[in-house]
């Protein structure tokens, strides 16, 4: 199912891939080891799902990311989730076109400048900040 990554992770030093990581221990791993989230797609290939889908989609992984103080960089054909990385002021949004800048462009931007807002984003969209109310609710 996930060959490709397997292949990507032998061939490339700086990709891993962490088959089966629950999220409290998913969110451990990258807390502090990376400097950002990548939600990018490679917007030559053909997908099943269609355009509508691909603009108004929200991968949980950003959310993942937030949880691990991440800033996140974002296709910017990926409009909803775009929209919300811009929005909350927690991550870049890179264009198709801009994709083979991305190193140059990241290394001339401080990570740590998104820091206060994803801490907002965190209080603001976290699970944790919902819990109680939701166990109020299952009672």
């Amino acid at each position: 199912m996930f060959r490709e990554y397997y292949i990507e992770m032998h061939k490339n030093p700086r990709f891993i891939f962490r088959d089966g990581i629950e999220m409290p221990r998913i969110i451990s791993a990258l807390h502090g080891v990376y400097d950002y989230g990548l939600v990018l797609f490679d917007f030559d290939q053909n997908t099943a799902v269609g355009d509508k889908h691909i603009k108004e989609t929200m991968a949980s992984k950003i959310f993942t990311y937030l949880s691990a103080g991440l800033p996140v960089v974002v296709s910017e054909e990926l409009s909803n989730m775009a929209n919300f990385v811009r929005e909350n002021g927690i991550g870049i949004v890179v264009g198709k076109d801009d994709q083979k800048n991305l190193i140059s462009n990241l290394r001339s931007i401080d990570a740590h400048r998104f820091t206060k807002n994803i801490k907002d984003a965190q209080k603001k969209y976290c699970i944790e900040r919902f819990i109680d109310e939701f166990v109020a609710w299952m009672d």
